[in-house]
């Protein structure tokens, strides 16, 4: 366009974007998946991945995030349940004194599309 605003040009993607949302889709597809065979409520699992995807929380700071949907005791329940089947991880320097409010996690690197399979 000459004179104007060509609105189309940023709204396509390359095909390595492409390749990398898909990526990230089929790793939180099969998060999701899992934890709801684990009978997690989906809406909780959903958020802690999408926390996780770009940072590091404590269960405390779940606390937080769910404070008006759920117990502390019950947001605890559901982390430690998905720390011990493998969608998170706790950080390694936590990682000796166990699993507690404090631990910062993370999701487990099969999950994570931040991570290349080599990382992985």
């Amino acid at each position: 366009m000459k004179d104007g605003f060509n609105l189309t040009r940023d709204c396509y993607m390359s095909d390595k974007e492409l390749k990398e949302m898909g990526n990230q889709m089929n790793k939180e597809n099969a998060f999701l998946k899992k934890a709801v065979s684990l009978n997690l409520p989906f809406d909780f699992c959903q958020t802690v991945y999408s926390f996780l995807l770009s940072s590091f929380i404590t269960p405390e700071g779940f606390y937080q995030v769910f404070s008006n949907v759920y117990s502390n005791d019950t947001v605890f329940e559901y982390l430690e349940k998905m720390v011990k089947n493998d969608l998170l991880i706790i950080d390694e320097q936590d990682t000796e004194l166990g699993f507690d409010d404090t631990s910062f996690l993370t999701l487990h690197s099969e999950y994570d599309p931040n991570l290349s399979k080599e990382e992985a």
